[in-house]
């Protein structure tokens, strides 16, 4: 990989910690805390949300530090905010 894709990586990774995060449907899930990366693949597998501290999002698992985890397959949108499809049944703990 090119110095300047390295480079342009790091930045978004950087700037993608602490977006908020919403479903698809309109509710505030919460902002990504972490993210897991497949060093093997060189892509980001699954994005770790912090809850927002109103109501949880129904029907979504929690992992054993209280996160969500959303497979990097449920994001239809990343741009100002993150937008998670929550029809996707692909949600894991």
């Amino acid at each position: 990989m090119s110095p300047e894709i390295v480079k342009t990586m790091k930045k978004f990774m950087f700037d993608l910690i602490s977006m908020d995060v919403v479903a698809n449907t309109g509710q505030r899930i919460g902002k990504v805390a972490d993210f897991v990366f497949d060093t093997d693949r060189g892509q980001i597998t699954k994005l770790i949300v912090h809850p927002e501290k109103t109501e949880p999002v129904k029907d979504i698992p929690k992992d054993e530090n209280g996160a969500y985890v959303f497979p990097i397959n449920s994001v239809i949108s990343l741009e100002d905010v993150v937008v998670i499809d929550l029809r996707k049944k692909q949600i894991t703990q």
